[in-house]
């Protein structure tokens, strides 16, 4: 049996380093990946992101928590349109954008679960 690797699209997908895999005849599961630092947030990548809202406009909002600590808009075609938010602790930074809801005004709420706050 030859040896299996994940998909290279899958790396791009998920923002995580997926290397160092063990062969599927030995034990099928993938070995201990070696740490790298995240790498940027980028237009379009999303790294494990948390939730998704729409607007009354039908906009579509993506907290992207884990990683990229921001909040991503597309407009209702699906065109990115543009991201606010960087990790930290000031104003309109996250550490961990988990949640997002939208009220009939279109006020965005962003539950930030590791800075304990929501922000408006």
């Amino acid at each position: 049996m030859e040896d299996s690797v994940p998909p290279p699209d899958l790396a791009a997908l998920t923002g995580l380093p997926l290397r160092d895999y063990a062969p599927i005849p030995a034990l099928r599961r993938p070995t201990t990946p070696v740490a790298q630092p995240p790498l940027p947030a980028v237009d379009g990548l999303f790294r494990q992101p948390t939730d998704v809202a729409w607007d009354s406009n039908g906009n579509i909002y993506i907290t992207d928590g884990y990683i990229n600590s921001r909040v991503a808009k597309y407009d209702r075609n699906g065109d990115w349109v543009k991201s606010w938010g960087t990790k930290g602790t000031a104003p309109g930074q996250f550490r961990l954008p988990h949640a997002i809801a939208i009220d009939r005004n279109n006020n965005i709420y962003v539950g930030d679960r590791t800075n304990h706050r929501i922000q408006v």
